[in-house]
């Protein structure tokens, strides 16, 4: 089993994200030609986002949502979030877990969390998306949130790149890479679709 913590700010694009990623994913194929894996993978959401989710849909692809709503980060979410992979997910036996915190999530406590969980796991990692547009607002706001974020992340997505211009966003991967050197990072437009070699490169 392999887990995908989607981190970011409350309305950066996580979940039209993820979305994204399940249509990736849910392209079967045969052979050579598969481009995605065509697997089972439960999605667990730990907050509404700006996206709903087509239940419906992502199941008949083979997906299972489960709805933690957990409320208080710092108190229910650890343990939210054990049980879910110790008890309930079993039950799916799926080869991708990807996991939607809230937007003031910690995705380093997370991912620690899940590695002690006593749950096999071939891998976990993260995946954080920033806002292009309100990079700066969102900066002054809460920077250690940020910083947090975008320093656990394998790999950022700088998202709404279509809502800023092209200096905005060199500023934006030069602040990124100040961080975090080490992530790979992408600039998307989400609501249009994220590149299959986005995707390849988080899952493989």
């Amino acid at each position: 089993m392999k887990l995908i913590i989607f981190s970011g700010f409350l309305g950066a694009g996580k979940t039209v994200s993820i979305l994204s990623l399940a249509r990736y994913l849910s392209e079967a194929g045969d052979g050579e030609t598969s481009k995605g894996y065509g697997s089972k993978a439960v999605i667990l959401e730990n907050e509404v986002g700006d996206v709903n989710y087509d239940q419906s849909m992502l199941r008949k692809s083979g997906y299972e949502i489960i709805n933690m709503l957990a409320g208080c980060i710092c108190c229910t979410l650890s343990n939210d979030l054990l049980t879910q992979l110790r008890e309930f997910i079993p039950w799916y036996n799926p080869e991708y877990v990807i996991f939607e915190p809230t937007g003031v999530a910690y995705p380093e406590a997370i991912s620690e969390t899940a590695k002690e969980s006593g749950v096999e796991l071939e891998w976990v990692r993260t995946v954080t998306v920033v806002d292009a547009a309100r990079y700066e607002a969102i900066g002054d706001m809460v920077p250690h949130l940020m910083e947090a974020q975008i320093g656990a992340a394998d790999t950022v997505l700088l998202n709404k790149v279509d809502l800023t211009d092209a200096k905005e966003i060199a500023a934006i991967r030069e602040a990124v890479a100040g961080i975090n050197p080490g992530a790979a990072l992408y600039e998307v437009n989400a609501k249009a679709g994220i590149p299959d070699e986005v995707f390849e490169r988080i899952t493989r």
